[in-house]
């Protein structure tokens, strides 16, 4: 990793395919696989301890909503900013429909 990389930047593959009005950009955007790995073992263990104590601690409950919730922060970030290098990869080549996705 570079220093002062964002390890939860999302990573942009893509190939250019030639068609008969031009070009088609197919672009896919991931996580990069360690922080997938880290993301899913860490919110893994934490549901799943969370679920083992689901009847004998009532802060088991609260866990499981805080996971959730960090999920859910977790998702919306990374559609956030798929949708913004999509938008900058459209204006780049010059797209005519640009649809937000997420």
């Amino acid at each position: 990793m570079q220093p002062g990389r964002n390890s939860f930047q999302a990573v942009i593959l893509g190939e250019v395919r030639p068609n008969e009005d031009g070009a088609e950009v197919r672009v896919r955007v991931r996580l990069s696989w360690p922080v997938a790995a880290f993301l899913a073992a860490w919110m893994g263990f934490f549901f799943l301890g969370s679920l083992g104590l689901w009847d004998k601690a009532p802060d088991a409950r609260v866990g499981v909503l805080f996971g959730g919730f960090a999920y859910l922060l977790m998702t919306a970030s990374f559609w956030g900013d798929v949708n913004v290098v999509r938008g900058a990869l459209c204006r780049a080549l010059g797209c005519e429909d640009n649809p937000p996705l997420g």
